[in-house]
């Protein structure tokens, strides 16, 4: 077995490659406060903002997008993300701001948040690239972490077909492809809230299926099952 095979995608991206990505996408990152799929978000849950006082992005670079979802639903956050580089850099940043952040480092599938006390999770951009041994880990760790009557949001790919890909930047390593809101969906614990389907290169729909993402925000409902009473 090589080193390649016997490590796993987390372990890569904390080991280097999360600083790799963070160095290529810098410029673009430090521009995302004003994407339209923040905006969106913003706009979905402006009007239920007072019960949201915790927001927790996973996969959030150096924080940029997070600081314009706490400034705007006036929160306060935590930011998990696995380069090292990129939680250095914005933690200097928001040290000179007046919100309330702390971002570490870390993965999608052993978040540090204690059980049910975020008000928000959202995971920006990154389950595409989450391991598929730690994947169900990442989504049980979500749950457990997120306050009844909750929000998750989700930005990811969602081609017309799950697929694989080679990623190309680093051997061993692949993208995912997939709605990963049909994994809580599919526990009838969820609601779906907001949908918006747009493009990776493009603010509005794309007609070549690899290039399609989406925004999904659902709710964790606070009573998900029904009381079964016998019948008389």
């Amino acid at each position: 077995m090589s080193a390649i095979d016997s490590e796993t995608q987390k372990s890569i991206f904390i080991n280097g490659e999360g600083d790799a990505w963070y160095r290529r996408n810098q410029h673009a990152l430090n521009s995302h406060t004003d994407r339209p799929t923040t905006r969106m978000l913003i706009e979905t849950l402006k009007p239920l903002a007072e019960g949201i006082d915790t927001i927790l992005e996973v996969g959030c670079g150096s924080g940029v997008e997070l600081e314009r979802l706490c400034r705007d639903l006036n929160a306060h956050g935590i930011g998990i993300e696995p380069s090292p580089e990129a939680v250095r850099s914005g933690n200097d940043r928001i040290g000179n701001s007046d919100i309330s952040i702390k971002i570490h480092v870390g993965a999608a599938d052993a978040l540090t948040c204690a059980d049910e006390s975020i008000d928000l999770l959202y995971f920006g951009f990154c389950l595409y690239l989450v391991d598929r041994k730690d994947i169900m880990m990442a989504f049980a760790e979500a749950h457990r972490v997120l306050k009844p009557g909750g929000f998750v949001a989700i930005l990811d790919f969602e081609p017309a077909q799950t697929h694989r890909r080679a990623y190309v930047h680093h051997d061993g390593v692949y993208s995912y492809k997939q709605d990963y809101s049909r994994i809580l969906l599919a526990s009838e614990m969820y609601t779906s809230v907001a949908k918006y389907g747009l493009s990776h290169r493009q603010e509005h729909f794309d007609f070549e299926p690899d290039e399609r993402i989406s925004l999904t925000v659902l709710h964790k409902e606070t009573q998900p099952y029904s009381e079964w009473r016998e019948a008389d």
